[in-house]
């Protein structure tokens, strides 16, 4: 575990602070799945709830915990955590801190720059079936397609019928 950790960290993406940008994290916030310095990972340590912050050299890795960092790690957690930043917003220094303090409340305690919409794994699991969508179309359709759109269930208003789910997927989801 501790070597695939290593290697996580040596991706370009993650050589840097998810936070400040400091050159060469020595821990892993296992709550973000990011890469962080010392000085990063003690705010990030007092945020509510507390993340939950490893040193890379020091402290065991779960298969779980490997997984997980593998699969979001700096740029993905930044997709998401600061998927509404904005030009007008800006990054306070890590130096001033106060500022740096509650530029992190903002991103992760009240989300203020996160993504509207949960990743799909963590609605649906890691089981998730693959999800069609098409345009409507005033097209006439096959006389086949027919038979089977009069056999299949009305979906809910606000939902999509996918080709390989039994159930009908939430639209924001799609």
């Amino acid at each position: 575990m501790d070597a695939k950790l290593r290697e996580l960290g040596r991706l370009p993406q993650n050589k840097f602070c998810a936070e400040c940008d400091e050159r060469g994290p020595m821990y892993v916030d296992t709550t973000a799945g990011t890469f962080v310095c010392s000085d990063c990972s003690g705010i990030l340590h007092g945020l509510q709830p507390a993340h939950r912050v490893k040193s890379i050299s020091a402290a065991s890795f779960t298969a779980d915990e490997v997984t997980f960092i593998q699969q979001t790690g700096n740029k993905r957690s930044k997709e998401f955590y600061l998927a509404n930043w904005s030009e007008t917003d800006t990054r306070p220094s890590s130096k001033d801190g106060d500022a740096f303090r509650l530029f992190l409340k903002n991103k992760y305690e009240r989300r203020k720059w996160a993504s509207n919409i949960e990743p799909v794994q963590k609605i649906l699991g890691h089981d998730v079936p693959t999800l069609v969508v098409s345009k409507n179309t005033d097209a006439p359709a096959s006389p086949g397609a027919r038979r089977s759109a009069a056999h299949a269930a009305p979906a809910s208003p606000g939902m999509h019928r996918s080709a390989h789910a039994a159930a009908p997927v939430p639209a924001h989801v799609v």
